[in-house]
């Protein structure tokens, strides 16, 4: 079995059976310590996970690919280390679509999502409130497509209770920075759920129930195809 004829199976779309040929060669060629091929051998599985097209792929293909170019390296192969290179780029821009925050900034979102401010954030996460301005303003600029927040609130509740409704302006006040942050691709929406109303039974299909007592309320959101809580 040569490398050329794993190539031309990956090359004619048979992806799977590509990679279980990569793997052979890279079992065979670690073995009798044929290093080029060996690093040929990684590059090319690498390629075929890629071709696959399977995210959870993606972390052991950066790892083939930048064995293989550290050998390359080593061996003095501009070309294959060429391709190396390009395939790293391609793996990294790959995972960046798939999840374009780093990891600081997912943190950040994730309290965003409790709908704590900026100084609570700094708090949690020992930061400056000035840094986790600059997060959430990078967060804002990589979202992809429109998201929709739904804000649900009783005015009934805020009307006899004055803590509350303050407490509801706090969250409503930072929605509205974020909003004006994302130039349009935050759509804020404010929904009463009032009892016995299609608004209540889409609170309760978002997983929200009623809360009876001063001490436990909580604003919270959701937003379309992410629960924001």
């Amino acid at each position: 079995m040569t490398l050329t004829f794993i190539d031309l199976a990956l090359a004619t779309g048979r992806v799977d059976k590509a990679i279980g040929h990569y793997t052979t060669a890279i079992e065979m060629n670690a073995r009798i310590g044929a290093r080029p091929f060996l690093a040929l051998s990684r590059l090319g599985l690498a390629k075929a996970l890629v071709a696959r097209g399977v995210a959870g792929d993606l972390p052991a293909a950066r790892a083939l690919v930048t064995e293989a170019a550290a050998e390359f390296r080593r061996l003095d192969l501009p070309g294959p280390l060429a391709a190396a290179d390009a395939l790293l780029t391609r793996i990294d821009a790959a995972a960046n679509a798939a999840n374009p925050l780093s990891r600081r900034e997912s943190e950040v979102a994730s309290l965003i999502a409790l709908a704590m401010s900026n100084r609570q954030i700094a708090e949690q996460l020992v930061l400056s409130e000035r840094t986790v301005e600059t997060h959430v303003r990078n967060i804002l600029a990589k979202l992809q497509e429109p998201v929709t927040l739904k804000f649900y609130y009783s005015r009934t509740s805020g009307a006899r209770y004055a803590s509350t409704a303050a407490y509801a302006k706090r969250v409503r006040d930072l929605l509205g920075e974020y909003v004006a942050g994302a130039h349009g691709k935050i759509i804020l929406q404010e929904i009463d759920p009032e009892p016995f109303t299609p608004e209540e039974d889409e609170a309760s299909a978002a997983g929200l129930t009623p809360l009876t007592t001063l001490a436990s309320f909580q604003p919270r959101l959701t937003a379309s195809s992410i629960a924001v809580l």
